[in-house]
């Protein structure tokens, strides 16, 4: 089962970005993110059994986070605003960091590969084949936004050709 651990965004925050992505559909071809499926990503697992699976959901359940407030700051793109190939909003709070350290320290203890990337909170809203300089755009697109982040999710990744479906496959509740 491909997999990821995420925070979800709220309808309203989806929708506000889906608003985005149909302004800049018209500036230039992407492959957008459907904006049901966008949401911050803290850990890609890849392919897991069933085993893997229950270690993950214990660890999850073992989060000791209350919720919190994520601010979604500035348009950014991987890996470089000048070859944009990954489109993205940055999102600012301190416990997506502390959350992300949390899980890599524990998914060390598995068998899991994880990588040891530099962790940048973002939600992906677009891939872009031929890399694209959007300086231009950066500045022409704003929302300043935020959320309550009141969950931490493992979710199923499944392709298809037109694009993937994400299955939550178990959701962690953050207390008040």
């Amino acid at each position: 089962m491909r997999s990821f651990i995420a925070i979800d965004l709220t309808p309203e925050i989806k929708t506000a970005i889906a608003d985005i992505q149909n302004k800049l559909k018209n500036l230039f071809k992407a492959s957008w993110t459907n904006p049901t499926n966008l949401h911050i990503t803290m850990k890609f697992l890849g392919n897991i059994n069933e085993k893997e699976k229950e270690e993950i959901v214990d660890m999850i359940s073992s989060i000791n986070q209350k919720q919190f407030t994520a601010k979604i700051a500035n348009l950014d793109a991987f890996p470089s605003r000048t070859k944009a190939k990954i489109l993205f909003f940055q999102v600012e709070s301190s416990y997506l960091l502390e959350i992300y350290d949390f899980l890599q320290n524990n998914l060390k203890r598995t068998k899991l590969a994880i990588d040891d990337k530099p962790f940048k909170s973002h939600i992906t809203i677009a891939r872009i084949k031929k890399p694209l300089n959007i300086e231009k755009f950066i500045k022409e697109i704003k929302l300043e936004s935020s959320f309550r982040a009141d969950e931490i999710t493992l979710f199923e990744s499944v392709l298809t050709p037109q694009g993937p479906i994400y299955k939550n496959i178990f959701a962690k509740y953050l207390p008040e």
